[in-house]
């Protein structure tokens, strides 16, 4: 089914001009369409001679609501005529031209019914067997009345469906914002993520005397999984042990996705463990974040020198770049995971706004 707004309403009309008047065997219509073509009933005018067109124009300037006339041509120019109507010459007037406000140019659609010559509304003893002219009046009025609210109401029906196709539109718009930040995120993430891998896989290197290495895809698998910290190193942990106990002449150990085991019983009591030490980073932000904030009351500014006098107990200002150092893959990962965290220190504290930022290969020296 298709929907009215989907039509000129001209074009709705004719269809369905049978619906609206029953035994109506010839209709006349002219119009521009949304595109800025010339229509007729028979179709589409790709180019209409100068003289045509020239003539249409003539028709749609015409102000009117409706009038009687003959048959008309419309791509020929509507004759003048001054002379005094008689029985004869009104009983030729056998065609309704309706006109409608078109809602291209602000000229007229054009649509044209053509009666038979011996309609008539009378009793079936009446002598005159056309319609007089106080009958076309009535039957023009009726017409013109049904087929303009049918007009206007095709082109409302059509405002309304664009304006679902603008929200539809906006709204995959912003489907495809969130799925921008939401793979940026992800390529964030990931990336820090990675960084804390080769942090982990240095100890067990220097444990075990042999260089550790992972492709993307070990990297992709643990960011899908979304883990805490602690369960990272687990499956690490386990996966580098496999690996190395089963590969004892390897002189490296290569982890593959498939090496990682993520939701083992023994990875969930290891990192229950491990979570314990790993909170000590948490705790960092959250004493530091705390001391801004306090500052924040007093209406100081936020920067190192501040921040070491109200930590409790409180440091150098030295001390905190040097925490700050030695933490940097584990703090950039967290800020990564928890991003509406520690919002004060991110801002305020140069080398955690460095991390925060992406910018922490060389931390400043100072706070």
């Amino acid at each position: 089914m298709r929907l009215a707004g989907t039509y000129h309403p001209v074009a709705y009309i004719l269809e369905r001009m049978e619906q609206f008047l029953p035994g109506v065997q010839e209709i006349q219509a002219v119009w521009k369409d949304f595109e800025g073509r010339i229509h007729s009933e028979q179709g589409v005018f790709e180019t209409i001679p100068e003289a045509s067109l020239a003539a249409v124009q003539v028709w749609r300037q015409r102000k009117a609501g409706f009038e009687w006339s003959s048959t008309p041509g419309f791509f020929s120019f509507p004759r003048k005529t001054n002379e005094q109507l008689t029985l004869d010459s009104e009983n030729r007037l056998n065609v309704l031209i309706i006109y409608f406000d078109s809602p291209v140019d602000h000229l007229k659609d054009i649509l044209a019914i053509h009666f038979p010559e011996n309609i008539f509304l009378k009793s079936l003893d009446a002598t005159f067997s056309g319609l007089s002219a106080k009958e076309k009046l009535i039957l023009s009025n009726i017409l013109s009345s049904i087929l303009n609210a049918e007009y206007s109401r095709v082109l409302k029906e059509r405002e309304l469906l664009t304006d679902i196709e603008k929200i539809q539109h906006n709204q995959l718009n912003k489907v495809q914002v969130l799925k921008s930040h939401l793979k940026q995120s992800e390529e964030l993430y990931t990336s820090a993520l990675a960084r804390l891998m080769d942090d982990i896989t240095v100890s067990y290197e220097d444990e075990l005397s042999k260089p550790i290495h992972f492709n993307k895809e070990v990297v992709t698998k643990l960011a899908k999984e979304r883990l805490p910290l602690a369960e990272i190193e687990a499956v690490l942990k386990r996966a580098i042990y496999a690996k190395f106990n089963l590969n004892p002449s390897k002189k490296h150990i290569e982890l593959v996705s498939d090496d990682l085991i993520v939701n083992a019983p023994d990875i969930r009591e290891f990192a229950d463990t491990r979570n314990a030490r790993n909170s000590k980073h948490h705790d960092l932000l959250d004493r530091y974040e705390q001391a801004a904030e306090n500052l924040k009351i007093k209406g100081k500014k936020i920067n190192g020198k501040n921040l070491a006098a109200f930590l409790n107990p409180p440091v150098t200002p030295p001390a905190i770049t040097d925490a700050v150092k030695k933490n940097e893959k584990k703090i950039s990962f967290l800020f990564k995971e928890f991003p509406d965290r520690w919002p004060l220190v991110r801002r305020g504290i140069r080398p955690l706004q460095m991390i925060d930022e992406g910018v922490s290969d060389n931390l400043a020296t100072g706070t």
